[in-house]
């Protein structure tokens, strides 16, 4: 049995990108975050139809922890980007920027790094920053199935003097890139919110769970929100029809059958034979997941497949929650600009597809530019 399967992850993840770039010299100008370089004041004014963005939610997982280290890829990273700050940041060149690091020298070979930490910067608490909290946090990041592979030609790590240095097996110029990592308060890793030095804070109140400006931010610059709220999980649910949506539902729609729910698989004895296919799904990383699978062109030698069969496909990929579309002879996907999968439809195959109107449409999240 021959079958053409397409599966698409789309990552459903907006990041506000709140760190800015340093050189090597302290920061002592108060700026705009979001200030661009001074421009010729004869270029035109900005469209003042623009309405400035006053509010703005992001998804998280309730009681999973926010470690940059430990924590879940996707959402949990995103919030923690405005929690937690690195030695370094990457710039649109992918070279390293000072952030809590003030500057840094290495031997001619580069095989043995100092770096000096920025004076001043406090956790969220109050304490001082330290190298030894950076030490401890490069330590398990060393361990760590997300960024051991950085941290391979490592010979040691050690503070002296206030300083991190780092000695390497191997000459590498470009390893302060390597060092994005986000740094927390050592001890507090074990917080489902580990103390961080970003400009935001975590925050509980009467409204729910928000990040709010962290009045004590090194930076003290200023920022786009003075909150931004926060909204658990942003899950699939897969319940019977007949139950009633639940408060904080914010779509809803009618599909059968179910084919994973939780991890675990519903073999189903229905929609057993081999035809075209179109599923929707979740991953354990909270990726969306697409499957479309061709099918019923005999002439071309493409059968199509089952339901069942399609569960196994999602189940490779870490699928958690995953539903039929009842997509048949009308299912096609369409990624950057081309067809991945046509209509199965031999009359519509190469026009177009079947005039059905409905889709499912994700685009990529806008991002903020500095």
């Amino acid at each position: 049995m021959m079958r053409r399967v397409s599966l698409l992850f789309c990552v459903l993840a907006l990041t506000l990108a709140l760190s800015g770039c340093w050189t090597s010299d302290e920061v002592t100008d108060e700026k705009d975050f979001w200030e661009e370089s001074p421009t010729d004041q004869t270029q035109e004014e900005p469209d003042a139809a623009l309405t400035p963005i006053t509010a703005f939610v992001l998804p998280y997982l309730k009681n999973v922890t926010f470690d940059p280290i430990a924590c879940p890829d996707g959402m949990q990273q995103t919030v923690g980007a405005l929690l937690y700050e690195g030695l370094f940041t990457l710039d649109g060149s992918f070279a390293p920027q000072n952030v809590l690091c003030s500057r840094y020298e290495h031997n001619d070979d580069c095989t043995s790094y100092t770096f000096y930490l920025r004076e001043g910067v406090c956790f969220s608490d109050g304490s001082a920053l330290t190298a030894n909290d950076v030490l401890a946090a490069y330590r398990r990041a060393q361990t760590s199935e997300r960024y051991r592979a950085r941290f391979a030609s490592v010979v040691s790590m050690r503070v002296v003097n206030g300083a991190l240095t780092v000695a390497l097996s191997q000459g590498n110029s470009a390893f302060p890139a390597l060092l994005d990592i986000p740094i927390v308060k050592s001890g507090s890793e074990k917080d489902t919110v580990p103390l961080g030095t970003g400009p935001y804070l975590f925050v509980t109140d009467g409204s729910g769970a928000c990040l709010k400006r962290s009045a004590d931010w090194w930076q003290d610059a200023r920022l786009p929100l003075e909150r931004i709220e926060l909204r658990e999980d942003n899950r699939f649910y897969i319940k019977d029809a007949s139950t009633p949506t639940t408060e904080g539902t914010t779509d809803a729609t009618e599909f059968q059958p179910a084919m994973i729910i939780d991890g675990v698989k519903y073999t189903t004895d229905v929609w057993t034979d081999s035809n075209p296919r179109a599923c929707i799904g979740q991953s354990d990383k909270y990726e969306i997941l697409m499957l479309v699978i061709e099918g019923r062109l005999w002439l071309e030698g493409i059968n199509g497949t089952s339901v069942n069969t399609c569960s196994d496909i999602l189940l490779q990929h870490g699928c958690m929650q995953a539903m039929n579309l009842d997509g048949g002879s009308s299912a096609m996907m369409w990624f950057d600009g081309k067809y991945v999968m046509r209509s199965s439809s031999p009359d519509n195959r190469y026009n177009g597809g079947r005039p059905a109107p409905n889709a499912w449409v994700y685009k990529a999240a806008g991002t903020f530019e500095e």
